[in-house]
């Protein structure tokens, strides 16, 4: 919780719009019976999601790309290689990067994220901005959002020292995780799928999992 989250929560789309779309190709959507697919609708209302897409990526591969819209990339292998409970953890992931814009902070080095967040909070309270990037950015933020974000950008800008996006990064994906247990409801299977790296890995023998997970922070 923090400017920095909230600026980037209520400013993530108009600076995903800003980025412009990704260097790489993303193809054509998934098919529309992907079991991937089904969830993420089942989230996308209650957990008030951002418009996105599903798209294929090379195996192992799950991971949000911000952009004028949204894509889920998801690996080729995920869908078989995964249990219902595994996938419900997985995209409860990919829901909470969603929901916050966090997924910005997987594609941008934490200067340039800071430079960007910056850059959107000019814009909420000049309107239009007073330099490129915060012209860019006022192009996506309506009358509506600039004055939510008011209240944050003031206080981004105020601040003594600069925003903490590590600590940002870290805790939004500690939030990620917690909101796939949730979503999954079984410990062991979460903590294997952090484990395994998100199943791309080979799964962990049961008894050492407890060990394991104990000597990471997340």
């Amino acid at each position: 919780r923090g400017p920095i989250a909230d600026v980037l929560a209520l400013a993530g789309d108009a600076i995903s719009a800003a980025l412009g779309a990704a260097a790489t190709p993303r193809g054509e959507p998934l098919r529309s019976d992907h079991a991937f697919r089904r969830v993420l609708t089942e989230l996308a209302r209650p957990l008030d999601l951002p418009e996105h897409e599903l798209f294929g990526a090379p195996p192992g591969t799950l991971e949000v790309e911000p952009g004028p819209l949204y894509a889920v990339r998801v690996g080729s292998d995920l869908a078989r290689r995964t249990t219902a409970r595994e996938q419900r953890f997985l995209l409860g992931r990919v829901a909470a990067r969603l929901r916050s814009r966090s997924c910005l902070a997987e594609l941008l080095p934490p200067s340039a994220l800071g430079t960007w967040a910056l850059a959107a909070a000019r814009a909420a309270l000049s309107g239009t901005g007073d330099d490129e990037l915060s012209r860019r950015v006022a192009k996506g933020l309506g009358r509506r959002a600039r004055k939510a974000l008011e209240p944050s950008a003031r206080a981004l800008l105020a601040a003594q020292t600069p925003p903490d996006l590590e600590g940002y990064r870290a805790a939004a994906a500690r939030t990620a995780d917690r909101l796939g247990l949730v979503l999954c409801g079984d410990v062991p299977t979460a903590i294997e799928l952090l484990l395994r790296d998100g199943g791309s890995r080979p799964p962990v023998v049961h008894a050492d999992a407890p060990a394991a997970a104990a000597s990471r922070p997340d």
